[in-house]
């Protein structure tokens, strides 16, 4: 297997972190090949880094073994038909919505030559936990080079666990809420964006010995935090929060039932 060379089919947001992780990250990258559409996006990692190169879809295939998929559902299940995977090839998996069996069918390849991540844009920084499902040659010598691999037990714990990043920006909400509520008393966006961030910075930090310890630790009887928490939960937050979780996780797994 070659691991010098790697290749990337589709560079949007996603992609555009995977390949900045690769090139800052993955000492042993000769060349990261990508697919030539998106243009600014390709055009910007060229600039800052030699070793990206923009060729066709089936050309990446042809000089790869190790392949990223980081392109949108649907033009997956168009797009990855008509290309012609060979049994060389470990896939990494970055598509949320297609599972193992349906992505068997689209590069026709045998299971143990797949692997599904769960990569998020903070991927570039490295150090991350990559969750994995199941992990293969390629993920292994590429992502855990400069990621901890979390490899999941089996596709329906690998989603689980994929269905809270579908709160993300619902976490960011409280922030953005927080910082307008700054400005509207009159406090200067900046002070009030930074002020807010530092605050949810310190929730990270605060969190480490696990969230139930973490608040206990901030809500000192009858102070402002016990007060804040007691009228979330009074307008039932974590039901809310439950369902939306449910939702997503049900969402994730109709395509494994289907």
């Amino acid at each position: 297997m070659k691991t010098n060379q790697v290749g990337i089919i589709g560079i949007g947001r996603l992609g555009e972190c995977v390949a900045k992780a690769l090139l800052r990250h993955f000492s042993g990258l000769e060349t990261l090949y990508v697919t030539e559409r998106n243009t600014g996006r390709v055009s910007a990692l060229q600039q800052n880094d030699h070793r990206v190169r923009p060729v066709p879809t089936q050309e990446i295939l042809d000089r790869c073994d190790i392949l990223f998929l980081t392109l949108p559902t649907s033009a997956a299940r168009t797009e990855l038909p008509i290309l012609k995977f060979e049994p060389r090839h470990y896939v990494v998996s970055a598509l949320a919505e297609i599972p193992l069996n349906e992505l068997r069918d689209l590069v026709g390849s045998v299971e143990n030559m797949l692997s599904r991540a769960l990569l998020l844009p903070s991927i570039e920084n490295g150090g991350q936990e990559i969750l994995v499902y199941p992990s293969n040659p390629g993920a292994d010598s590429t992502i855990r080079t400069f990621n901890t691999l979390l490899v999941a037990e089996n596709e329906d714990q690998f989603l689980t666990i994929w269905a809270t990043t579908g709160v993300i920006s619902a976490a960011m909400l409280t922030g953005l809420v927080t910082a307008r509520w700054l400005q509207s008393k009159g406090i200067p966006k900046q002070i009030s964006d930074r002020y807010a961030r530092q605050l949810y910075a310190l929730s990270y930090d605060l969190s480490a010995n696990g969230f139930d310890e973490a608040i206990r630790h901030v809500s000192t009887p009858g102070g402002l935090n016990e007060a804040s928490l007691k009228t979330m939960r009074h307008h039932r937050f974590d039901d809310y929060l439950n369902e939306i979780l449910d939702r997503i996780d049900a969402r994730l797994k109709t395509s494994i039932e289907e």
